[in-house]
């Protein structure tokens, strides 16, 4: 018969054994021990029981201001935002800070800037690329400073639904998704049945977009990441054909009007961080939007020559798609 462990076998193995009386007496003592323990619990139970459940502040700009300290610029660009998103979204950009640990400084951010870059990549396999080729062109490919938020990439070989408050028009399986606790890129089968090699590059750089977003980059200063909201809901409000034209931007739709406008926002910087990465300018292309991506690249990385990465891509993408292609065929 085995011995399950509790605390008043424990205390049994730990008595002295000298005589019959010690023994009784330590019996006696380590089962009142047990007692008092238990009546503790029940009691502390109880007591929790009784306590109201604590409720959730109601969020106002005035909650804000005194919760995390706002300077004056954070708080005019807080008053700004607050026309055009919900302050449960603004909140989210500030409590960064509070969740994780965030550049202070451009001193700070340049000490951050002297790591080695780290990634993982897996399952590619199941395309038939290689996981370490993906991963190569990953570190080469973009900002250095994007791997202290993104650490893997990863390909599951499932569909995955969009989700729900993107609206009726985006119906369907997603291409991948971002992951920010666990800092990951998921890559998944989406709508297309034989993904190509140019298409995981295409999903990569959008996704690297989303982790260059005001809610996740620890890059940016509270202010530099409420400066970089403020100007992608801005050229939201352009007209059409003033900003970077994206279908599935502009296929977001929600009844919720401010968070439609906070979810456009997070896709307009995925999408122009990726067409900006890619190289393949065109006429979509708009100053005001390369002025965001350029300067939010070059806090990340000093001195990225996306010509000079964009030319690697090319020449690797050129190597896998021989190679995939002779494997397919």
């Amino acid at each position: 018969m085995s011995e399950h462990y509790s605390p008043q076998v424990d205390a049994q193995r730990q008595m002295p054994m000298k005589s019959g009386v010690n023994r009784r007496k330590a019996i006696v003592g380590a089962f009142s021990l047990a007692i008092v323990q238990a009546g503790d619990k029940v009691r502390n139970a109880l007591q929790s029981e009784k306590q109201p459940t604590p409720e959730k502040p109601t969020l106002t700009i005035e909650f804000l201001e005194k919760k995390f300290k706002l300077n004056s610029e954070e708080l005019g660009l807080v008053k700004t935002l607050s026309e055009d998103l919900h302050l449960e979204d603004i909140y989210r950009i500030l409590d960064l800070d509070e969740n994780d640990r965030v550049v202070k400084d451009e001193n700070e951010r340049r000490e951050w800037l002297k790591i080695n870059p780290l990634l993982g990549v897996s399952g590619m396999e199941h395309l038939g690329l290689k996981s370490e080729d993906i991963r190569e062109v990953a570190i080469t490919r973009f900002p250095k400073g994007l791997f202290y938020m993104l650490h893997k990439v990863v390909y599951v070989d499932e569909e995955i639904p969009m989700p729900e408050a993107y609206g009726r028009n985006l119906r369907g399986s997603e291409g991948a998704h971002v992951e920010t606790f666990t800092g990951e890129i998921v890559i998944s089968k989406g709508h297309k049945s034989n993904l190509q090699p140019h298409d995981i590059l295409n999903t990569m750089r959008h996704e690297a977009g989303h982790f260059m977003s005001p809610l996740r980059n620890r890059l940016l200063t509270r202010q530099e990441r409420l400066q970089l909201k403020q100007a992608l809901v801005d050229r939201l409000k352009t007209k059409v054909e003033d900003h970077f034209f994206s279908d599935y931007v502009d296929n977001i739709s929600n009844t919720d009007k401010k968070a439609e406008t906070n979810y456009k926002s997070e896709e307009y910087l995925a999408e122009i961080v990726s067409f900006y990465l890619s190289q393949h300018l065109s006429s979509h292309w708009k100053p005001p939007d390369a002025k965001i991506v350029a300067e939010l690249i070059q806090k990340m990385h000093p001195g990225f020559d996306v010509k000079k990465m964009s030319d690697f891509e090319s020449a690797k993408l050129s190597e896998w798609s021989k190679s995939y292609f002779q494997r397919k065929h």
